[in-house]
């Protein structure tokens, strides 16, 4: 939808002209404001103001709303920044693993690796609960293993979504190849 979008609903339920110099520059000042944060964070928040409030919110506003969207956001994800592009959020980077390069396997399937995030921090270390330690993916590769593929899926999937994609199209493809 695109976050100029998103907003104008915002406008637009609270009775906000969308046209004159004066308007275009508050709308270009909520875009500025929402530069920083993904579409859905912004629907989340947009949608809390249409929902909950009696009158348009101010930026001051649309930050508290922010802090409670991030509040109540899944516990995977890491409330003190926005969601990570590697993990998606959970710390772990996937890495798609061929079936000709591992024995045991006769498919793709996807191994996970800790994130340079403050969620991959938890998964890396070992504790009480959680004996295993996770190796670091950017600590074995250099570059994320699909970065150049971006621009083939649609832009709202996060890397992990990505990987995932991949695996279930190369996995049609090998399967198909093995019935020929």
């Amino acid at each position: 939808m695109g976050k100029g979008e998103i907003l104008k609903q915002m406008f637009v339920a609270f009775g906000k002209p969308l046209v004159g110099h004066s308007m275009q520059k508050r709308l270009d000042l909520y875009k500025d404001w929402a530069d920083n944060l993904s579409e859905w964070v912004l629907q989340d928040i947009v949608d809390k103001a249409i929902n909950y409030d009696d009158r348009f919110p101010s930026i001051a506003r649309m930050n508290i709303l922010k802090q409670e969207v991030n509040k109540n956001r899944n516990t995977y994800s890491d409330p003190n920044a926005e969601e990570c592009y590697p993990c998606g959020g959970t710390g772990y980077v996937p890495y798609l693993v061929s079936p000709d390069t591992d024995i045991y396997n006769t498919v793709y399937h996807i191994r996970n690796f800790a994130c340079k995030c403050s969620k991959g921090d938890v998964h890396a270390k070992t504790t009480i609960s959680f004996p295993v330690k996770v190796r670091r993916y950017f600590d074995d590769y250099d570059n994320l293993q699909y970065q150049d593929k971006r621009d083939k899926y649609p832009e709202y999937l996060n890397y992990p979504q990505l990987v995932t994609a991949i695996k279930i199209n190369k996995n049609e493809e090998y399967l198909n190849l093995m019935k020929e």
